[in-house]
């Protein structure tokens, strides 16, 4: 029977679709890291290939830069592979265009087709009822007189099982995890203390259009925009996952800080305490809201 299937891109293996596999035992877990590698080193063999794997074969056929491939158990007749994958080859080219495949920016792009190969896969491994409704002379003959080539092993390199490689174009992209009610209390507050800081600005530009030599008049509107600005990012950083996230929230409240105490002669004690707690409270929610786990089909 068809154990796994699996679509990829022959230029640099980068998986495409793949059946789902629930439940695997060991030996078919170590076949699936063979295809894989061999997925990998497709453009170096010939168009239709196959390879002994323990107690499993690995077949394979290329078409238009993608890579058709299954894991099947050993005793599996090879015609009926080969006319498995060649149902999954006419099926993809009808749905997808060859400038898609070459547009994948991450594994498993058109997982939409995984549904396709699961039920072509559930059909073959009903062969008592399979094999009546298939024409299975014309595969056979095209098959006796061009065999597929028979990879070994060892051309795969003795620890091909364990191979891995990092895709240059990456996987998903990890989100933030969602919003919680605290979170979103303190985004407004957040935002409010911006407003605020920006509303402050607009008495002293008054100020300094009439009177250009007023230094500490400037001073402080400056003071009141740089603390706007830094509670917004503060708020871009609480929402949005960026690099070197928390080392620029921490430098942020360092800076906010700093601001309150340049502008504490134009604040009350309570105006201070509460910008105070707002930016220390945003620190904290942006260290509580981490990256989400990895999906548990993440690079299947």
């Amino acid at each position: 029977m068809v154990l796994f299937a699996m679509i990829t891109r022959v230029s640099d293996g980068m998986a495409l679709s793949a059946s789902t596999d629930l439940d695997m035992h060991f030996e078919l877990k170590e076949s699936k890291k063979y295809a894989k590698t061999l997925a990998r080193k497709a453009n170096q063999y010939p168009t239709r290939c196959t390879m002994k794997c323990g107690n499993h074969s690995i077949y394979f056929v290329k078409a238009v830069g993608v890579c058709f491939m299954a894991v099947c158990e050993g005793s599996y007749p090879a015609v009926l592979v080969f006319s498995f994958l060649e149902e999954l080859k006419r099926e993809f080219t009808i749905t997808f265009q060859s400038h898609d495949v070459q547009k994948a920016r991450r594994p498993y792009s058109f997982v939409e087709f995984d549904s396709f190969i699961q039920r072509t896969k559930q059909r073959y491994n009903n062969t008592r009822t399979l094999t009546s409704r298939l024409n299975l002379s014309e595969m056979s003959e095209d098959l006796h007189n061009n065999p597929p080539f028979q990879i070994s092993q060892t051309e795969l390199g003795p620890d091909s099982s364990a191979d891995t490689k990092t895709y240059k174009t990456g996987g998903p992209t990890r989100r933030l995890e969602p919003l919680t009610w605290q979170s979103l209390m303190i985004c407004v507050l957040a935002g409010i203390c911006a407003l605020l800081n920006f509303l402050r600005c607009i008495p002293f530009l008054n100020v300094i259009v009439i009177d250009e030599e007023a230094d500490d008049t400037w001073f402080s509107a400056s003071g009141f925009f740089l603390a706007g600005v830094l509670n917004c990012c503060q708020l871009y950083l609480l929402l949005f996952s960026v690099r070197w996230r928390m080392l620029l929230a921490r430098s942020s409240l360092v800076l906010l800080l700093l601001c309150i105490y340049w502008l504490r002669g134009l604040r009350n004690i309570w105006q201070i305490l509460f910008h105070v707690a707002v930016a220390s409270l945003v620190l904290y929610q942006t260290s509580k809201r981490q990256l989400q786990e990895k999906p548990a089909d993440y690079n299947v």
